[in-house]
C-alpha cells in the first residue's frame, strides 16, 4: 500500500521525471547488463519480461515505474558490484547500523581510490552501495569483490551482488535507482555527511565516474570460500543482575579481559606490539597501544571508524579508547545504543 505523499516527495518525483530521459540513457549505458530481459513492477507485482530492455526502461523512468536488472550478461561480464543492506522491518537500530557500515565501506574505498555511491533505496534504512566498472569485469572477479567489501562484517542481511561465480544461470537482479515500488520514496544519494536532495542526487548519479578493472587488485588473493580461523572459545558465566549495571556491566568487564591484539584482529586491524594499522590501509601507523602507559589504544584518524574528534583532548593529534568503547564503536554502535550493544554481545557469549 502506498503511503500518503508529502510535498517533499512530490518535488523529488518531479525532478526524477524531468530528468527521465537522461537517467534512462545513463542507466542503460552504466547499469543494464542484459538487454534482452528485465523484471518490471506493475499493480500486479513483479514480472520478468523478455524484450527490448532499453525501450522499456525509458518508459519506466518517465512513469517512475521500478525496474530490476540482472547482475551480469550472457557472457559473464558485470558493469557493477552492489551491496544491498536490508531493513525489511523498518527497525531504526538496523537502519543506523546499515548507515554506519555502508559509510564506513564507502569512506575506506574512497581513500583507496575506488569510486562508489551510496543510495538510500527505500527511505527506511535499506541501502545500495554501488561500484561501477568500465570496461565491465568478469563475474568471478565481481563476485569475489562483493564478498571482499563485506568481509569485515557479519550481518547476514547485507547481500552481495552478483550472487553467482559464473554465468550458468540468469543470475539475480537489483532494483535500479528510482521510485520505490511500495513506499513514497525516490532514491537519494549520500553526500559528504548527509543525504542529498533529489536534484543533487540525480547530478551525483549521472556524473559518477566509473572504475577501471585494476582497482580489483585491492582485494589481493581474497578467497570468499575460505573459512576464517575459528575464534578462541569464550569462557564466561553470566551472573544475576546486580542492580548497578546488570548485563551491560558484565559485558564491559568481559571485554576488558580480552587481549588488545585479539580485539584489534577481530575488527580487521593489523600490526603487532604497540603499532597498529586500521582496516583498509596497507601500511602506516593508525594507532598505538598503551599510550603514555594508560593501557588504551591511541587513534589518530576518523577513518578508523572511531569518533576521534569527539574524544580528542585540546591540542592533541588523536584520542584514546579503552577496550569497551573500542568494541562498541567498531561494532557499529553509537553511544545512544550501547546498552543494546551489550545485550546483543551477551547473546553470543557462552553461559
Amino acid at each position: 500500500m502506498i503511503l500518503h505523499e508529502d510535498k517533499s516527495h512530490s518535488i523529488a518525483k518531479t525532478h526524477w521525471q524531468q530528468n527521465a530521459k537522461h537517467i534512462a540513457d545513463w542507466q542503460i549505458r552504466r547499469m543494464v547488463n542484459r538487454t534482452d530481459q528485465a523484471t518490471y513492477w506493475s499493480h500486479k507485482g513483479w514480472s520478468a519480461s523478455p524484450g527490448d530492455v532499453a525501450s522499456q526502461l525509458r518508459i519506466n523512468c518517465q512513469r517512475l515505474a521500478p525496474t530490476v536488472v540482472y547482475s551480469h550478461n550472457a557472457d559473464g561480464r558485470c558493469k557493477w558490484v552492489c551491496l544491498d543492506f536490508d531493513n525489511h522491518d523498518s527497525d531504526p537500530n538496523v537502519a543506523q547500523r546499515n548507515l554506519n557500515i555502508a559509510t564506513g565501506i564507502l569512506n575506506t574505498l574512497t581513500e583507496l581510490g575506488v569510486i562508489c555511491a551510496l543510495e538510500d533505496s527505500d527511505g527506511q534504512g535499506g541501502l545500495h552501495l554501488w561500484v561501477l566498472f568500465d570496461p565491465s569485469v568478469p563475474i568471478d572477479a565481481a563476485y569475489r569483490f562483493a564478498k571482499f567489501l563485506r568481509s569485515d562484517y557479519s550481518a547476514d542481511d547485507i547481500e552481495t551482488n552478483p550472487k553467482q561465480k559464473s554465468a550458468k544461470s540468469w543470475g539475480n537482479g537489483v532494483r535500479l535507482p528510482g521510485h520505490h515500488h511500495k513506499r513514497p520514496h525516490v532514491s537519494q544519494f549520500w553526500g559528504d555527511a548527509a543525504w542529498l536532495d533529489a536534484e543533487e542526487s540525480i547530478e551525483l548519479m549521472l556524473y559518477l565516474p566509473t572504475n577501471v578493472p585494476d582497482v580489483l587488485g585491492i582485494m589481493g588473493d581474497f578467497d570468499p570460500d575460505r573459512k576464517p580461523d575459528p575464534p578462541p572459545p569464550r569462557v564466561y558465566t553470566q551472573r544475576p543482575a546486580s542492580g548497578n549495571g546488570g548485563s551491560v556491566t558484565q559485558a564491559e568487564e568481559h571485554i576488558e579481559h580480552v587481549a588488545w591484539s585479539d580485539l584489534l584482529l577481530q575488527f580487521g586491524w593489523h600490526g603487532e606490539g604497540k603499532f597498529w594499522t586500521r582496516p583498509g590501509k596497507d601500511h602506516g601507523i593508525s594507532a598505538t597501544l598503551d599510550h603514555n602507559g594508560n593501557g588504551m589504544l591511541y587513534v589518530f584518524s576518523e577513518n578508523a571508524g572511531l569518533p576521534v574528534e569527539e574524544y580528542r583532548k585540546p591540542d592533541e593529534p588523536g584520542a584514546a579508547f579503552g577496550k569497551w568503547r573500542f568494541w562498541l564503536f567498531q561494532s557499529g554502535y553509537t553511544a545512544a545504543t550501547q546498552r543494546d550493544a551489550a545485550e546483543r554481545y551477551l547473546q553470543g557469549v557462552a553461559r
